[in-house]
């Protein structure tokens, strides 16, 4: 399924990204130049979570990334 239409309206869903350090950052960029909406990044680490460093916020542990919202692992 391509992500930009999986919305079924053509508008993008937005997607978490899975860790929250240089691979996801990565991911996060070519998202966003391919026009998906990030959410912002979950990671288990609790020292990542005030990290407010960038325009994408962390925005907690990966157990609580909203059910049913797309998530693309940026851990590598």
């Amino acid at each position: 399924m391509d992500v930009r239409t999986a919305g079924g309206d053509g508008d993008a869903p937005e997607v978490a990204i899975i860790g929250a350090g240089q691979h996801g950052r990565v991911v996060a960029s070519v998202l966003e130049a391919a026009g998906v909406p990030v959410s912002g990044y979950f990671d288990d680490d609790p020292a990542t979570w005030s990290d407010r460093s960038g325009r994408i916020p962390v925005l907690g542990p990966l157990d609580e990334i909203p059910p049913g919202m797309p998530a693309i692992i940026g851990i590598g």
